[in-house]
């Protein structure tokens, strides 16, 4: 609690956002969330804007493979822009020059 009584909000979030990967991992517990879906870019951008003004300061993004999101740099980017530290899950198989690039210039942190 903070002096005022106040609950404080999370401080990091690890967040499962990608179902879907390009590999088939015999071992991997995403094979159980193949049939949830994923959320919309849309939800996904408010989802991220509500997090950062309730005071998360590190979000993990994860999945299955997090960077086969079509909106997944432009998340990174807005996580940067919103002062919030990022990490990334990633088996490394669509890490582009591109998507290199915006990694680095965001600071994301990437877990392989």
């Amino acid at each position: 609690m903070t002096p005022k009584g106040k609950v404080r909000g999370p401080e990091t979030l690890i967040w499962l956002l990608a179902a879907r990967c390009n590999l088939k991992c015999r071992h991997c517990y995403m094979s159980r969330f193949a049939d949830c879906g994923e959320m919309h870019p849309e939800e996904a951008r408010n989802v991220l804007e509500q997090a950062v003004s309730s005071g998360v300061r590190c979000i993990g993004f994860s999945g299955g493979e997090f960077l086969l999101r079509p909106d997944a740099l432009t998340l990174l980017e807005r996580t940067s822009q919103a002062g919030v530290n990022a990490g990334l899950v990633t088996n490394g198989f669509t890490i582009s020059e591109e998507v290199a690039g915006v990694l680095a210039a965001t600071g994301t942190m990437v877990y392989l």
